[in-house]
Formats: structure tokens, C-alpha cells, sequence
């Protein structure tokens, strides 16, 4: 119940230390456009994103998804974009009731998902009845690579390379680890994500070709705010053969947000930085509320 009723809250930033968000955790937040549930989180609770106004979610794990988690949203969520295996949503059948309950439509919703995962979306009992699409880098004009970066993600938009067949993308943070692994083909579908395991094969559906133009761009979720990164791109040909490498770095964007806390509850035996109506609040498991200035409210 934590940011129940916080109308006017429009967005949150959820760290990758939360592993689970819990029931009603951002029931009727009726600003909520947009939310983006990061790879560490394995669940997501009853009516967690309840009458909502919710038009675009990204999930980057097989996260299971509780009953009624997003009933009563306002209208048809547009897209929902799967960086994973297909989450495990909740149906009773009997009853009716599913994890999206209402809020999905045949005709109006649209899932993304890397195309090495397209046929396991496509024969899922769930998220086989929507339009599933591969997930695909956008066609662009531009003669560089060029990095712009938000509070949880990069914006990157990269030149076509002649003789090109896959594009690369490695993005590491300062220590070296690798943090994301993109593949994408000539066409500017991504391929593989995360791993090198080779992309799945499939002649289920056809895949929409791209409008050609000078690059690429995509959208690479999941970051850290107000870290430092390094990104390769890595150009190759149809032998496998390096013709083109560029790298960088670029810092994510910072601000007030939920941030150093491993679940979205209230909390039992610690204080707990909470975002109340677009203000941070310092709450006391004994219940008493502080504010940043440590006035007692």
C-alpha cells in the first residue's frame, strides 16, 4: 500500500535491488503512463498497478504477474515490451480474472519481444491470443553513433555500415561487468539479448521489414540512474568478420526517486525512503514520517 492513492505521482524509478513489488503497491496512481519493472524483480502483486493509466510496460524478466495486477486500468495498455521468456501470468479461469484483466486488447495491444523469444510468445496460452511483433531498433538518419541518456536508460542511434549483417551492442559498467549484450540483424531486428546463445529459429509469422535509411536507434532499458557506462558496437559480416568497432561512455541521468530498498512495503524493522506526491519521505518502522530536513510530520 505504500504509494496507494499517490495521484500525482507520474513516474517511479524502480532500482534493480527490488525483487518484488506487493499487493497494491501502486494502486490508483492515476498519472502512472509508463512503468519499466527491472530484471530483478521475480513478482509482482495483487492489483499491484490497479486503476492506473497505464499505456506502455516493460518487463525484463519471466516475472510472475499476481491476480488482477493491472485491473481497471483507464483504457487498453498500447504496448507491453518483453526483453525475456514470457512472464507467468496468473489466470482463473473459471472466474475470469487474469493478471491483466481488461486491460489488453487483440486489436489495440502490441507485444514486443526479442525475436529469439518470438515463437515461444506466439504458442504461450497467454500471450499467443495479442499481436506479438519482434521487438526491433527504430530506422533513423543519421552518419554517427550517438548515446542520449535518461535516468534508467540510453537513447543510442548508430550509422548503417556497409557489408554489415549484425550489429553488436555491449554495454559494461566501470568495473568491467557486462551489464546487456544486444544483437541486432541488418534489418535492425534484435536478435539475441543478454546471452550468447544462438536466436531461435521459426517460419511461424513474418517478420515486417524495416524502412531502410542511414541507422538505427534503440532504447536500452534497465540501467542504474547517475552511473557511468561504457558501450561497444561492434560491426560484423556474414563471415562473422569484425569491419567496424565504435565505444564510449556516457553517465545515466539522476533524480528523486525510490532508490537502496529491496522491496516496495512497508517496512518492519528499518527506515524506509518513500516518494509521496512528487516529495521524499523518510518513514520510521514505529510509523512516525520525516522529511528530508528531519522535520517530523
Amino acid at each position: 500500500y505504500v504509494f496507494r492513492f499517490c495521484t500525482s505521482l507520474k513516474s517511479v524509478y524502480i532500482p534493480n535491488s527490488v525483487t518484488r513489488i506487493e499487493n497494491y503497491a501502486f494502486s490508483n496512481c492515476f498519472n502512472f503512463i509508463n512503468i519499466s519493472i527491472p530484471s530483478s524483480v521475480t513478482y509482482i502483486g495483487r492489483q499491484a498497478f490497479s486503476y492506473c493509466n497505464i499505456k506502455n510496460i516493460t518487463l525484463n524478466s519471466p516475472t510472475y504477474i499476481e491476480e488482477s495486477c493491472f485491473i481497471n486500468n483507464s483504457s487498453p495498455i498500447q504496448t507491453i515490451t518483453c526483453t525475456s521468456l514470457p512472464p507467468t501470468v496468473h489466470q482463473y479461469l473459471n472466474r475470469g480474472y487474469n493478471s491483466f484483466d481488461g486491460c489488453l486488447s487483440d486489436t489495440a495491444t502490441i507485444i514486443y519481444v526479442p525475436y529469439q523469444y518470438l515463437e515461444d510468445y506466439q504458442t504461450h496460452d497467454f500471450w499467443g491470443k495479442y499481436d506479438v511483433r519482434p521487438l526491433s531498433a527504430k530506422p533513423t538518419d543519421t552518419d554517427s553513433i550517438q548515446v542520449m541518456p535518461d535516468e534508467n536508460s540510453a537513447y543510442i542511434v548508430w550509422s548503417i555500415i556497409i557489408g554489415a549483417v549484425t550489429y553488436e551492442l555491449i554495454i559494461r559498467d566501470q568495473q568491467g561487468n557486462t551489464i546487456c549484450t544486444l544483437t541486432f540483424n541488418k534489418q535492425g531486428q534484435l536478435i539475441q539479448i543478454a546471452f550468447n546463445a544462438p536466436a531461435k529459429e521459426t517460419n511461424r509469422a513474418q517478420i515486417p521489414k524495416q524502412t531502410q535509411t542511414d541507422g538505427f536507434s534503440f532504447n536500452v532499458t534497465g540501467l542504474e540512474q547517475n552511473m557511468t557506462y561504457d558501450y561497444t558496437l561492434t560491426s560484423k559480416d556474414s563471415n562473422g568478420n569484425v569491419i567496424d568497432v565504435k565505444s564510449g561512455s556516457f553517465t545515466t541521468n539522476s533524480s528523486t526517486g525510490i532508490e537502496n530498498i529491496e522491496e516496495l512495503i512497508m517496512p518492519s524493522d528499518k527506515p524506509t525512503k518513500i516518494l509521496k506526491d512528487g516529495e521524499v519521505y523518510i518513514l520510521i518502522p514505529d510509523g512516525r514520517v520525516f522529511n528530508l530536513q528531519g522535520i517530523e510530520l
